[in-house]
């Protein structure tokens, strides 16, 4: 993983702030698109009430498929404590936490705001509206477990994410690093590279001139990157993340344009009558959000 130690030693560090007011965050990073490490989740309950043996204690049944197999959330919280850089546990391996932990919501609270109202749980928003991704994610891993496809998050949302258990590393790329990465032709939020890590420099020249933004996203801490920002990750420790998108005025208009282009997938003949009602919508929450 040569690749790996030049990103480390090479990369943009990511914004460490504490003491964030929403104004701050608002307008020093949203705005700006900029990512930025908060520490606002340490009052959480989480931090204090989750733990790896609770997960497997209440919830152990659970099962997720990870390359073919199909593992027991028990099963992994072994592997994580066995996990190493040669034979790291299977990942990502992550649940739906309104399915699947949905009494746990409470112990992430207060949630980061930024002046902004976050429209996922807004009442006039539909929630098959928001089909297609995932707001609430938790996330399992240990030493060595690593997600190298580097992507960009679903529907033009913004991401936060904090660490409940352990450090993660985030490689990030801003969207103006787009030509470097390669697009997949049939899905552009993919980098058709696969191992961020690993690449092909022959396949994909123009990806050895990639400067990532670096994070080391620590227990307690929130990471906060805006829409479009590629990224990839590392684990190097047992680690718990919870991931969260934000859909909001800011990044509503992205959010109907792209689901315009799966709605043309799917019902071309709905497709526009949808985005109508998507953008009217839009303008609506705008309007009663000024109230």
């Amino acid at each position: 993983m040569e690749k790996l130690a030049q990103f480390r030693n090479g990369s943009v560090p990511v914004d460490r702030r504490e003491g964030l007011s929403p104004r701050e965050l608002l307008h020093e990073y949203d705005l700006r698109g900029r990512p930025v490490i908060v520490d606002h989740a340490r009052p959480w309950p989480a931090l204090h009430r989750w733990s790896f043996e609770l997960f497997r204690t209440r919830y152990g049944h659970l099962t997720r498929t990870v390359g073919g197999r199909t593992i027991t959330l028990a099963e992994q919280i072994d592997r994580i404590h066995t996990s190493t850089e040669e034979d790291p546990a299977p990942y990502p391996f992550n649940f739906d936490l309104r399915e699947s932990f949905p009494e746990l919501l409470q112990d992430l609270r207060p949630r980061l705001s930024y002046g902004r109202r976050d429209r996922t749980e807004h009442a006039l928003v539909p929630r098959p509206l928001l089909n297609g991704t995932t707001v609430h994610e938790l996330f399992f891993g240990g030493r060595g477990s690593f997600y190298p496809v580097l992507h960009y998050d679903l529907l033009g949302m913004a991401t936060q994410i904090t660490q409940i258990r352990g450090d993660k590393e985030f490689f990030l790329f801003p969207p103006d690093q787009t030509p470097l990465i390669y697009p997949r032709t049939d899905n552009p939020r993919l980098s058709q590279v696969g191992n961020a890590f690993a690449p092909d420099l022959e396949r994909f020249p123009l990806y050895r001139y990639v400067k990532p933004h670096y994070a080391r996203v620590r227990e307690g801490e929130t990471l906060f990157f805006p829409p479009g920002w590629w990224h990839a990750t590392w684990i190097d420790g047992p680690s718990i993340t919870y991931g969260r998108t934000v859909l909001n005025a800011g990044n509503w208009r992205r959010f109907a344009r792209e689901k315009y282009t799966n709605w043309r997938r799917s019902n071309p003949m709905l497709a526009l009558p949808a985005f109508a009602a998507c953008r009217a919508l839009g303008l609506m929450l705008s309007f009663t959000e000024l109230l």
